[in-house]
């Protein structure tokens, strides 16, 4: 035996829906504050409001991020026993990129230094590895200008 239910109108439907709005007004709810009134004080929000300004753009940043890759390729030393040094570059290089977010216990970023913000971390990475590269500067030049730019931004390997 089969019972089938009535087909609503659509005047049922805005009925029950006046309905359902009435009853939701006589439910209100209060969510807590996460923290008391007097425990905040003047909060430091500030941030770099170019985000704002930045679109995402695959192409430049496929562009930027490859050929700042092949500068440090091509003028950093070569050979499996500087594979190191290079590698401390790479990571200072990369925590930058990543706004901070350096590799977990696992070896895993989380985080993709290819598809940062371009005018404020992929162009300014590019630019210290273009000027080292015009500079002729060594090794220690190029890891030492991601260092400071990480330091300055409170980006740490560091866990």
């Amino acid at each position: 035996m089969e019972s089938k239910k009535p087909q609503k109108t659509q005047t049922d439907r805005l009925e029950e829906m006046k309905k359902l709005i009435e009853q939701s007004k006589d439910m209100t709810s209060i969510q807590p504050l996460l923290f008391p009134l007097e425990e905040l004080g003047d909060e430091d929000i500030s941030f770099d409001s170019n985000i704002f300004n930045d679109i995402a753009d695959p192409d430049k940043s496929h562009r930027l991020y490859f050929t700042m890759q092949r500068m440090l390729v091509d003028n950093l030393p070569r050979g499996k026993e500087n594979k190191p040094l290079r590698q401390q570059v790479y990571d200072q290089k990369n925590l930058f990129l990543n706004r901070g977010k350096a590799l977990d216990k696992n070896g895993i970023r989380h985080s993709s230094g290819q598809m940062t913000y371009i005018s404020t971390f992929l162009e300014p990475a590019f630019n210290v590895t273009a000027n080292w590269v015009k500079s002729g500067g060594g090794p220690m030049h190029i890891f030492m200008a991601f260092y400071d730019l990480n330091k300055a931004n409170g980006f740490s390997l560091e866990s």
